[in-house]
């Protein structure tokens, strides 16, 4: 039996869900993080515009949030 280089796993348990309107502040929040990392030239009231758009339009897609339960 091949021996893993992982000694020790942490199991953690999350929660994974559709995304609603009361989640948007954190996800226009981790897009302006994204968005400054990477030096790019939208801005965060256009993420927020997008997952508005896609939050309200169920046939666009949609967007999923984990949450930990610890």
């Amino acid at each position: 039996m091949p021996s893993s280089r992982i000694s020790s796993v942490s199991v953690k348990a999350f929660q994974i869900r559709v995304a609603t309107s009361p989640d948007m502040d954190l996800l226009c929040a981790l897009a302006n993080e994204l968005l400054m990392n990477i030096h790019a030239e939208g801005t965060t009231e256009d993420a927020r515009r997008v997952f508005e758009h896609i939050i309200n339009s169920p046939d666009r897609g949609i967007i999923v949030v984990a949450e930990n339960k610890g």
